[in-house]
């Protein structure tokens, strides 16, 4: 979030601070979202999204459904990529290690010169960050995404049909539906859907909706997906 702060504060020439900017962890992430995202053409990578619209910036951080075969998702371990879109310069990746030692030993060594160097030529500060618009944050209730959502729901009959009716109470397309696994056991079925666009405030007080039926047992994940596609 403090790193998405700083570059949408640059890119956006604007004032952009730490609280400004949503944030969701990993911790909800079950190794079963990450089977079924692979199944399903998608991987599953914590990503700072910043983005200007006609009415502000969206400034937001969390764990986000991406393609499988889009470059962001190749990016693993200790190696870090910042991906910019703009008018002019079109698109770019910028990919390199974020941590370990040696990585970070080059950036303070970087440092280290860069204020040699001001030193010996007189230099006492650098160019200040002009801001140029006094942009709003949007409310992350008004951004649009499509969203995977995961289910265990009774094993009876009707299920769909009242999950079905409250997308379409919240103005929800669902694109998708797929029935996982069956808990005989326990009477029970997991389902995963994947929808078209939809408004954050919508998605998310249609999931509170259904976490109150009587047929959802538990609302084991959700997630945004953004599409990358290069």
């Amino acid at each position: 979030a403090s790193k998405l702060a700083i570059l949408a504060s640059l890119a956006f020439k604007s004032t952009v601070r730490s609280d400004d900017v949503f944030r969701e962890g990993i911790s909800g992430i079950q190794s079963a979202d990450f089977q079924y995202a692979e199944e399903l053409g998608y991987g599953i990578k914590l990503l700072a999204i910043a983005k200007r619209r006609s009415d502000g910036l969206e400034v937001r951080v969390h764990p986000t459904l991406i393609e499988r075969d889009g470059s962001l998702n190749q990016v693993d371990g200790v190696f870090n990529a910042v991906r910019l879109d703009g008018d002019l310069l079109g698109r770019a990746l910028f990919v390199g290690r974020g941590a370990g030692p040696e990585p970070t030993s080059s950036a303070i060594v970087a440092d280290l010169i860069d204020l040699a160097h001001n030193l010996r030529r007189g230099v006492h500060n650098r160019i200040p960050h002009g801001v140029v618009d006094d942009l709003a944050i949007c409310s992350m209730d008004s951004i649009r995404s499509r969203y995977y959502f995961r289910l265990w729901v009774t094993d009876t009959p009707g299920v769909l049909a009242r999950i079905g009716s409250i997308c379409d109470d919240y103005g929800i397309s669902v694109a998708s539906v797929i029935q996982k696994e069956t808990d005989e056991s326990a009477g029970r079925a997991e389902l995963v859907f994947l929808t078209h666009e939809a408004c954050e405030v919508n998605f998310q007080e249609a999931i509170e909706s259904m976490s109150q039926l009587d047929v959802v047992t538990d609302v084991a994940s959700t997630f945004r997906i953004e599409s990358l596609v290069e």
